[in-house]
């Protein structure tokens, strides 16, 4: 469930750091589910 805020919260610095950031930790995501 920790999951789910910390990633909310890397979306929001990965739209700093870019796009490709961000699918790479939606990816981790859906590997971890």
């Amino acid at each position: 469930m920790s999951a789910a805020p910390k990633f909310k919260n890397n979306v929001k610095i990965s739209e700093r750091h870019g796009a490709g950031e961000w699918k790479l930790e939606k990816l981790a995501l859906l590997a971890l589910m």
